[in-house]
């Protein structure tokens, strides 16, 4: 029988969209809400991130060393003058869709030889991928390299090992993480059917629940109704397709199960702030300028 040790353990996975290290050219974004965790690193020049909350905004400075991370879902800018940056976005996941990071608190910025550790983590992971300002260009050709994937994985997990250590697991953390493996299954059969009509009763099933029990679980430990997060999850989905192919943005609406693309953008704009084109042309325009060293 297994542990929830091993089976958190077997279910954690992650996608890396992004890797660079050695930018000179300024970095700047505009009001954006990613669906990873955000890393960025400045070794020569100070930076800022501004964070807008509910009903404040927060603005964190950091000075040269410094990282910063930025959890998935944070609305934020980022700004920095000329600098040698390196950066990565990254999601880790359980159970297919869980964002790992979502059981702790994550510090914005850190500073000192935590900074370095996580500045020559990155380094290291571009130094095995190369230099990715392109999602698409993470699609490997048919010469498999397993010892390339296994360090990739190495590097990867080593950073979250790092982001971990300095976060604290939010309160009653762990239970959900005993409540989560309860919906495991449930959870991979709604993320393999983002697309469809799913009703409480089948997930239920899939859980050995009732409707009812399911709808009230899921809601404590996720936050959100069943049909809330299909509708997140979907918009996620839209981001990571924005930005990693050309797919027409009418295309994109119907291949997450929208009814068509006047909806999908008026939900895609209330959760994002922006629209599905201008989404998509800022993230270009933000990675479109890089330099190795």
């Amino acid at each position: 029988m297994q542990t929830l040790q091993s089976l958190i353990g077997n279910s954690l996975d992650y996608e890396l969209t992004w890797a660079v290290y050695g930018r000179h050219e300024p970095y700047k974004c505009d009001w954006r809400i990613d669906p990873c965790l955000v890393v960025v690193y400045s070794p020569e020049v100070s930076c800022e991130l501004t964070v807008r909350r509910t009903d404040d905004i927060d603005i964190y400075k950091g000075r040269p060393g410094d990282a910063f991370l930025i959890p998935a879902g944070t609305t934020h800018q980022f700004d920095s003058p000329t600098c040698l940056i390196g950066g990565v976005c990254v999601h880790y996941t359980l159970f297919s869709s869980v964002d790992v990071l979502n059981l702790y608190r994550v510090p914005k910025v850190v500073s000192g030889d935590d900074a370095a550790n996580i500045g020559e983590t990155i380094r290291k992971l571009v130094e095995i991928l190369g230099q990715k300002p392109n999602p698409q260009s993470f699609r490997r050709n048919d010469n498999l390299d397993f010892v390339e994937i296994a360090r990739e994985r190495e590097i990867v997990f080593q950073l979250l090992g790092k982001v971990l250590h300095l976060s604290e697991i939010r309160p009653r953390g762990r239970e959900r993480l005993f409540t989560l493996q309860k919906l495991r299954r449930s959870l991979r059969y709604l993320e393999e059917n983002l697309e469809s009509k799913v009703g409480v009763d089948k997930l239920g099933e899939i859980a050995g629940l009732s409707a009812h029990r399911f709808s009230a679980l899921f809601r404590e430990v996720m936050g959100a109704s069943p049909h809330q997060y299909i509708l997140r999850r979907r918009i996620e989905k839209a981001m990571g397709m924005l930005t990693s192919s050309e797919a027409p943005v009418m295309d994109i609406a119907g291949q997450l199960g929208f009814h068509d693309q006047p909806h999908f953008t008026k939900l895609f704009k209330s959760t994002t702030g922006v629209s599905p084109t201008f989404y998509r042309k800022n993230f270009r325009r933000r990675i479109s300028i890089t330099d190795s060293t």
